[in-house]
């Protein structure tokens, strides 16, 4: 349980959580917790799942595994140190009242921090005060909306923007885009900003990126400037979302999550991650429907070719004048599938 702070580290390479820059600000921010080595750092990962399987009856059940960082990457994630703190009943998906089940285990989570419990260091042979800390969340995009309270559906989807979002209604395809959001992000003399052929056509970006803030930052001064927003918990069991005022236009906050009611989460340099497998999965599957030219699954349909005519400088793939739209480079053909 000390390997996390004896391992050699070998400088630029981060081998475990405990090399990175989250866990070094939370030891500068906390000195008191950190130098006793003997105390717990925690995730906390969560996601849906039917237990009948795809062809059974619409149940959905959440549970909620934690599991302790202080051990060297190879036992961290084995099954005997994963443990499931809650199992989250259905039929219903919890949405808004999934930090109503959270309330008891994020009291313990305080004490842990507050006031630790008594236990005993075999090696040592000595009682000790244990504390624990919570390091970040783990989930899918969908979770992280139910974990953060800020709702990841809509043009403000995107949790880093926020209200600084540019991404814009598609006007055949219907649905929110984020297509050449990402220049700004690139330094501010990158040859690709003032790219107005292979992006949107016509435009250069000029724009930077938008500030990161600071968890204090997102609490006070966004969080709380939603006046009628409410703790989840004192919602009951609304499972919707209670639209608060200016909500999908400044802001996409529909609960204040139950995890700032941990003393340190504001001031935590990373609260939520998005679990690498499904995002690794979604963009496979796009892709591979689109190369493939899956029907109803492909994301090149008739729809996207109108849309990109008005985005795009790209003649070789607008529709013809019947109405068909021209074989792109980019699809296989039937040799190439079957390879």
């Amino acid at each position: 349980m000390r390997w996390h702070a004896k391992h050699a580290t070998v400088t630029g390479e981060m081998q475990h959580p405990s090399d990175g820059k989250a866990w070094e600000d939370l030891t500068k921010r906390f000195p008191e917790f950190a130098v006793e080595s003997r105390n717990v750092y925690l995730c906390l990962c969560t996601d849906g799942f039917s237990p009948y399987g795809q062809s059974g009856s619409q149940y959905s059940l959440w549970p909620v595994i934690l599991s302790p960082y202080n051990l060297p990457p190879e036992m961290c994630m084995k099954r005997e140190f994963m443990f499931l703190t809650l199992l989250i009943p259905g039929p219903e998906h919890p949405k808004k009242s999934f930090d109503v089940f959270l309330h008891p285990l994020i009291q313990e989570l305080k004490e842990l921090w507050n006031v630790g419990v008594p236990a005993y260091d075999i090696s040592t042979k000595q009682n000790f005060t244990l504390k624990a800390v919570l390091m970040w969340t783990i989930s899918d995009f969908p979770a992280y909306g139910m974990l953060s309270g800020w709702s990841t559906h809509g043009r403000l989807s995107c949790p880093h923007c926020m209200d600084e979002t540019e991404s814009f209604q598609l006007k055949h395809g219907r649905k929110p885009c984020w297509f050449d959001c990402h220049r700004r992000f690139l330094p501010a003399q990158h040859p690709w900003r003032r790219n107005k052929r292979n992006f949107t056509k016509n435009k250069s970006v000029t724009s930077t990126p938008p500030m990161n803030l600071t968890g204090e930052q997102v609490f006070y001064e966004r969080i709380m400037q939603v006046d009628d927003l409410q703790e989840s918990v004192e919602c009951g069991g609304n499972h919707g979302h209670s639209k608060s005022r200016g909500f999908g236009e400044w802001h996409n906050w529909y609960k204040r999550s139950i995890f700032w009611e941990l003393p340190y989460w504001s001031s935590l340099t990373l609260r939520h991650n998005l679990d690498v497998m499904h995002i690794e999965k979604n963009f496979f599957d796009n892709i591979m429907n689109t190369l493939m030219n899956v029907p109803g699954k492909t994301k090149d349909n008739i729809n996207s070719r109108k849309d990109m005519k008005e985005l795009c400088c790209r003649k070789e793939l607008e529709l013809s004048q019947a109405g068909k739209a021209p074989i792109p480079i980019f699809r296989f053909n039937n040799q190439e599938k079957q390879q």
